[in-house]
């Protein structure tokens, strides 16, 4: 993982992909970094200098043994059968690949099939943008976001502290150690969940403009920042959903007892206990998350599109 001698792959040159490019020349890094896109894409990338070389996906397998490391940047469904493809390569011994997905379980299971001498370490950025595509990358995208890392079980602690050092000083980032089911049932919470309130809430308002026409015209700030997300495309959702639906269902479920539980409260005049138990779980929340709780952070975007 020399700075100078590296050879870094990055898989789906998107927004992510690219982001993690530019990331990586701001940082200094001198190695080389392949990139494994559509033509169009990296023809972008590499006109904003996001990657040294590029190469079409079909070329992934002439090129993935001379990588240190791979990041698989594509939606889940499409990283699980990259490594699927991956299992038949000649791989580096001692390589790293990981991958920027939204969900873990699925993933590590398939990394499961790769050779004994590579190292798989899952990944998840807790970082993206509403906007999609290499010419959206930016090289601060990671900047002080949270960036989980699940490694396969067959990963050594040395190995796993080289990698998330390296995330650190090139990304920015910083990481935090996760199994794959604790990483998925959190993100169920933290960014599923509110995907789901949002597009529940923004539809729920549609219905009434058609009763009440005047309803989105009065829509202000608070509907603006609890609904910003609700704009993100379903195709990066669709396999977030089929990958952690039973999470996602289950806190669902969790969800709309709250909400029976606040109803009831309405009845008896006792919701005021759980607007000051939210306003101090929020104060909590920003002193441990860092960053700015008030809209500026970009998590909620899991732009991991394969380009």
């Amino acid at each position: 993982m020399s700075n100078h001698s590296s050879t870094i792959g990055i898989y789906s040159v998107g927004l992510l992909g690219a982001s993690i490019g530019l990331s990586l020349k701001a940082s200094r890094f001198a190695g080389t970094i392949c990139g494994f896109s559509s033509p169009a894409a990296l023809s972008t990338a590499l006109a904003t200098g996001a990657i040294d070389q590029g190469f079409t996906y079909d070329q992934l397998g002439e090129v993935v043994p001379n990588l240190d490391i791979l990041f698989l940047c594509s939606p889940i469904n499409t990283i699980t059968g990259t490594i699927h493809r991956l299992s038949s390569c000649t791989l580096k011994h001692g390589c790293i690949i990981t991958d920027v997905g939204s969900t873990k379980r699925e993933i590590m299971a398939a990394a499961e099939q790769l050779p004994s001498h590579v190292n798989f370490i899952g990944g998840h950025p807790m970082a993206g943008s509403e906007k999609s595509g290499p010419a959206a990358a930016v090289p601060d995208l990671f900047k002080n976001a949270m960036y989980a890392v699940t490694p396969a079980k067959a990963v050594s602690v040395d190995t796993l502290n080289r990698f998330t050092s390296f995330l650190q000083t090139s990304l920015g980032c910083r990481t935090i150690v996760l199994a794959a089911d604790a990483h998925d049932s959190i993100v169920a919470a933290t960014s599923h969940i509110p995907h789901i309130l949002a597009i529940t809430l923004v539809n729920h308002v549609r219905q009434m403009e058609s009763r009440l026409p005047g309803t989105y015209a009065m829509t202000a700030g608070s509907f603006r920042d609890m609904t910003r997300i609700a704009s993100t495309p379903f195709p990066i959702w669709n396999d977030i959903f089929k990958t952690n639906g039973d999470e996602v269902r289950m806190q669902i479920d969790d969800c709309i007892a709250a909400l029976q539980d606040i109803k009831n409260r309405l009845h008896n005049n006792t919701i005021g206990e759980l607007f000051d138990s939210a306003k101090e779980t929020r104060s909590k929340i920003a002193s441990v998350a860092g960053g700015d709780l008030n809209g500026s952070e970009n998590a909620a975007f899991p732009q991991n599109e394969r380009n």
